[in-house]
């Protein structure tokens, strides 16, 4: 099967049938090249689960949606065998489609692993650790479905939440794939605390944000996309945390260009009232703007609460748990001057860190 090294022709994907029986057939040919680029015949004969899914209208909706953005060379679609995890799985990776972040999904697709391995590594071990049926995964900004993906194959549930419709087909071809829709929930929304949300396919903010302006600059040269304008989303396009999640949660990933403090907001019964054991979060700290004040109020609610703080780039949570951010607003301030006082905004438009939050009543290191 690798041998053929043929793309899916998308327009000729028709009927299919048992998501076992692909996942067998690149498990034997994952010994020798966990890469795998098929053809229409392969997943007309193998793909996915007939009863629950519905291959060719989901290559109808791909055509009609990515097939504008392709190059000359069409629509790529790769699956890797994700090999470095405790429970491996297929991904379907969008490989050379210009979609937002696509320089994560060509890592994903060139190492078969995430492209921060300090994040994987902490979300995988707590994953093998804790997952079961009755614990669920909250992945915000779920791009092509990493964490929510590795979250149903350690045997939890998983909510993924991502606005952009394009990753989305991905999500759910690969929950086909691994046999974990049942278990693989996703979300097509933006996750805000406001209804009143614009979107360019990278950045969401509120309609009176005041970097909205050059957003789209940020979307251009970060995500590497083509020139994109914010749009006034549908109030149906938007969903907070606090009218989908009323229960414990075993791990929330939040990474949303800028929009964390939304979605915290949209968060804060689901912090209050249950345990949320491990939050990773990026912190887009200065986007045009400082917007450190609504970042550092986040981190003085999580210390409040008694998390204990990590800066990722700074420090490996799994190597030196001893090691977190001071305690106390006044403390966490003057770390946070300092963080900002490396960030050279006549250089960049933008500059981010990424903290991961253990609570009180979690076991860290596990």
């Amino acid at each position: 099967m690798c041998a053929t090294r043929k793309y899916i022709a998308a327009a000729k994907i028709f009927t299919v049938v048992s998501a076992l029986l692909v996942v067998r057939e690149y498990a034997r040919a994952a010994q020798s090249d966990r890469r795998v680029r098929v053809d229409s015949q392969t997943f007309t004969n193998q793909v996915t689960d007939s009863r629950r899914f519905d291959l060719s209208t989901w290559a109808r909706e791909l055509l009609r949606d990515v097939g504008p953005k392709a190059n000359s060379d069409g629509i790529r679609v790769g699956l890797r065998y994700m090999q470095a995890e405790d429970k491996p799985f297929w991904m379907t990776v969008p490989y050379k489609i210009p979609l937002a972040a696509h320089d994560i999904n060509e890592h994903v697709w060139d190492a078969g692993s995430f492209y921060v391995d300090t994040e994987a590594e902490c979300a995988r071990k707590i994953m093998s650790t804790f997952c079961n049926p009755a614990v669920l995964v909250l992945d915000v900004g779920a791009n092509s479905g990493y964490f929510s993906l590795l979250a149903a194959a350690s045997g939890c549930r998983a909510f993924a939440f991502e606005p952009v419709k394009d990753h989305v087909y991905f999500i759910e071809l690969s929950a086909a794939l691994n046999g974990f829709r049942d278990r693989l929930q996703v979300f097509n929304k933006i996750v805000s605390n406001t209804k009143n949300v614009i979107f360019n396919g990278w950045n969401a903010a509120s309609s009176d944000m005041s970097f909205v302006a050059n957003a789209e600059e940020h979307n251009k040269e970060k995500a590497g996309l083509a020139q994109s304008s914010m749009k006034q989303a549908s109030a149906d396009d938007a969903v907070a945390i606090d009218e989908v999640v009323k229960e414990d949660v075993l791990y929330m990933k939040v990474d949303v260009e800028g929009f964390e403090p939304s979605v915290f907001a949209s968060a804060q019964n689901l912090i209050k009232d249950y345990t949320v054991r491990y939050i990773l979060f990026e912190m887009t700290y200065y986007l045009y703007k400082w917007t450190d004040a609504d970042y550092l109020m986040i981190l003085e609610s999580l210390d409040g609460y008694g998390y204990r703080l990590y800066h990722i780039e700074a420090n490996h949570p799994i190597k030196n748990p001893q090691q977190t951010l001071p305690r106390g607003g006044s403390r966490l301030k003057a770390w946070f001057d300092k963080l900002k006082a490396t960030c050279d905004t006549h250089a960049t438009h933008f500059c981010q860190a990424n903290i991961f939050a253990v609570h009180a009543q979690a076991t860290w290191p596990v």
